[in-house]
């Protein structure tokens, strides 16, 4: 039961920390927290291959 609880508390702890680099690294850029910005169109030049 206690492997379960540390378990438990490292995951939520994991998840927690994420969260928090999320907002650090997005709000001195003024962006979302939450919602992710829509990826820029990149109109092709020329064919790839």
């Amino acid at each position: 039961m206690e492997g379960l609880i540390l378990a438990w508390t490292g995951l939520l702890g994991a998840g927690l920390g994420s969260f928090t680099n999320v907002v650090a690294w997005r709000l001195p850029r003024q962006e979302s927290v939450v919602f992710r910005q829509p990826l820029p169109k990149i109109r092709p030049c020329h064919p790839l291959a």
